[in-house]
């Protein structure tokens, strides 16, 4: 547990100091002509972005097979880029984003986690607030286009102020108590998931339309309950808005 926090820290110190770094560049005093400060009013590429994106990779967990198809995030936020000085091909970017990530649990003689029991529906679900710092690298020759393609490297951390256990069963007899048609079950504020999940991010930008993948470096279950990790890859498309 607490070399996960050491590392979380030290993720989150780098991410403010390139945060610095740009805030700083973007502050410098420069004298510039009239043809470069027009050049670099155009690239700002500041703005509101929206995404989805699907659970990829193996899965070490031991306590359920993950339903791939279902799993996976929904994003919304902002991002900026700072200018390097007068350097309009490398900038450093910063986004702040709400973040719902889950994990659907598959409903076979597999399963043991949390308990054995089987129902229709399972799910690890998170609802995040996250902060991204990174290296934007623009490709285009014309420095004049409003949207460009570039590649963004970096990392990431998210904070789960609200973790959840669900499940969903179905009945099919509901003329008998509890007369309905379902049953919903929600375990919330959950012990066994880390508050901080931070790790690596690769994001290509063709216009508005971006494909990211995430790497989370850190296991997502708390260390003393031992529970091996579930898939750490996060692929998808964001768009511009």
């Amino acid at each position: 547990m607490y070399s996960t926090i050491k590392q979380a820290i030290l993720l989150f110190t780098a991410l403010i100091f390139c945060c610095g770094l740009a805030l700083n560049a973007q502050d410098s005093d420069i004298t510039l002509d009239d043809e470069s400060k027009s050049k670099m009013s155009l690239g700002k590429n500041n703005g509101s972005f929206i995404g989805f994106g699907f659970v990829v990779g193996p899965n070490e967990f031991s306590g359920a097979n993950i339903n791939y198809g279902n799993s996976g995030d929904f994003i919304y936020g902002g991002r900026r880029l700072h200018k390097l000085g007068i350097q309009e091909f490398f900038k450093l970017g910063t986004s702040f984003y709400y973040r719902y990530s889950d994990y659907r649990l598959e409903q076979d003689s597999q399963k043991t986690f949390p308990t054995s029991n089987l129902f229709d529906k399972e799910k690890i679900a998170m609802h995040f607030l996250g902060f991204d710092a990174f290296m934007s690298i623009r490709f285009d020759k014309k420095l004049n286009k409003k949207h460009g393609t570039k590649l963004d490297l970096g990392g990431y951390i998210d904070w789960a102020f609200n973790k959840q256990h669900k499940t969903i069963a179905k009945i099919e007899d509901p003329i008998n108590p509890p007369y309905a048609k379902k049953i919903v079950t929600v375990n919330k504020k959950l012990d066994y998931i880390e508050n901080f999940h931070y790790g690596l991010l690769a994001r290509f930008t063709f216009k508005q339309v971006s494909i990211y993948g995430n790497y989370r470096i850190n296991n997502i279950f708390v260390e003393k309950y031992n529970f091996k990790d579930v898939p750490k890859f996060m692929i998808g498309i964001q768009f511009g808005v």
